[in-house]
């Protein structure tokens, strides 16, 4: 197994070990069963997101993965596959309404994220920034795309704020996932990630379409809901204090 999809593998026990944990008592293999059927239709769809900047992909490349992921994809893939599960009356029964068990990913996910994040790191998947000379700048000359420059070792940065944030999250949240406030952790998660995946863009080589990345045009929608979601819960809570 490769170092990326190792690191997918521990991505994944994790969240569902933290996900469990919280709900205290129930089955991890039910937990980890349900986010295996997600993260398979996700890794498809950060495939296809990535292999849509390059001209003449094929479907096999999707597949095998060949111009590496895009999380964002990935994110949105996973989504869709947990919404569709999430129909199934059993499912629901067992882990709660879709809405629910995404304010409850928006509290473990970020920890999956960072694992994934050390995962492209130590596979040199080709998502580092420009040359630099400061003391962590990190040479990848076996890496997707080599190079015996130092430079930013941006999925590091993005591993270091997502842990933080999954810190933060869950200490706000402690004993509290069965019953979190509705919708705001996930506002809350898309905002945070949202801002922190556009800067990061900053310092990534990749490739502009209006003067921003792909992810970067993304993470300002991720932003945008966010910020919706998070003013309608406050209309909503105005209300029913004033009733």
């Amino acid at each position: 197994m490769d170092p990326y999809r190792l690191f997918v593998v521990l991505a994944v026990i994790a969240g569902a070990g933290v996900w469990c944990l919280e709900q205290q008592g129930q089955s991890l293999l039910s937990y980890l069963a349900l986010m295996s059927a997600v993260v398979i239709p996700g890794q498809l769809f950060a495939n296809l997101f990535a292999a849509a900047e390059h001209t003449g992909f094929t479907v096999i490349d999707v597949f095998l993965g060949s111009y590496g992921s895009n999380f964002i994809g990935g994110a949105i893939g996973g989504v869709i596959a947990l919404w569709i599960l999430l129909q199934l009356r059993p499912l629901t029964a067992r882990f709660g309404s879709p809405l629910k068990v995404l304010d409850q990913a928006a509290c473990f996910v970020p920890l999956s994220m960072a694992i994934g994040r050390v995962g492209c790191f130590i596979s040199g998947d080709g998502c580092y920034g420009p040359p630099t000379g400061l003391p962590w700048g990190v040479a990848f000359p076996h890496g997707t795309v080599p190079t015996g420059v130092p430079v930013h070792p941006t999925m590091l940065y993005d591993a270091v704020l997502l842990f933080l944030f999954f810190l933060w999250i869950v200490w706000t949240y402690r004993g509290r996932f069965i019953a979190l406030p509705p919708r705001i952790p996930l506002a809350t998660f898309l905002i945070f990630y949202g801002c922190e995946r556009f800067l990061c863009e900053f310092l990534r080589l990749n490739p502009k379409y209006a003067g921003l990345s792909q992810a970067q045009w993304l993470s300002l929608v991720a932003v945008v809901v966010g910020v919706i979601v998070v003013m309608r819960a406050n209309k909503l809570q105005r209300q029913g204090l004033n009733q």
